[in-house]
């Protein structure tokens, strides 16, 4: 199962392809565009391979396309002062943008060939503080 973590707005969401993410709202992509989210923190491949990031994953991408901007469920906040019997009822909705996962990619690393000659040195000396002798110090009364 091919699946990575990303990290929007804020927030981590665990995504695999074709899988339909609401995320915090991002105004500048309208819909029906491409998206790329950059900040992968860990990806597992269909071998089920992990590779993580310190913090991200460098040269991973999650690319998306945006479905629609929405809105979410209203959020009802009620503040009460008791003794007064005073009240404020004020509600929210978060502004919310849906992506479809198309795809993951993981920066293809190279491996490199062992040298052929491989020079041996010396183990150099490990490197020592030099210090003052120490003399001592009479203190006469």
């Amino acid at each position: 199962m091919e699946y990575a973590v990303v990290k929007t707005g804020g927030k981590q969401y665990k995504v695999s392809p074709g899988d339909i993410l609401d995320v915090d709202r991002i105004n500048e992509i309208s819909e029906g565009e491409n998206v790329t989210l950059d900040s992968v923190l860990l990806m597992c491949d269909s071998k089920g391979q992990l590779t993580y990031g310190d913090p991200v994953i460098k040269g991973a991408k999650v690319t998306g396309t945006v479905e629609k901007h929405l809105r979410g469920d209203k959020i009802i906040v009620f503040r009460f002062k008791n003794k007064t019997r005073a009240g404020t009822k004020t509600g929210h909705r978060q502004e919310l943008t849906r992506i479809k996962i198309d795809k993951l990619t993981k920066r293809q690393t190279r491996t490199q060939k062992p040298k052929a000659e491989e020079s041996v040195e010396a183990p150099s000396k490990p490197r020592t503080r030099k210090t003052k002798p120490k003399t001592e110090t009479t203190s006469e009364n």
